[in-house]
């Protein structure tokens, strides 16, 4: 689950270094823009993708919550 989380945030990332240099403002993409993002990611609709991130990071939260769970004294140092 972390390896998939891994690819669809560094497919985004990398589509919009490729397209901005930055930040990706889907609002300030074109229509061949945001169907380069959406081939890159393989995603259907940009709804479709943001679905897909928020489920990939709220699962990767979750694995990596757990896992400091069983680290004595994790959670108190993150505080």
């Amino acid at each position: 689950d972390l390896s998939k989380a891994y690819g669809v945030f560094w497919q985004v990332q990398a589509a919009a270094r490729l397209l901005t240099g930055s930040e990706l403002e889907l609002e300030d993409l074109g229509e061949g823009g945001r169907g380069f993002v959406l081939r890159q990611t393989g995603a259907e609709s940009f709804e479709g993708l943001s679905a897909r991130i928020n489920a990939q990071s709220d699962r990767a939260a979750s694995i990596v919550e757990a896992a400091l769970a069983r680290v004595p004294g994790a959670v108190e140092k993150r505080a």
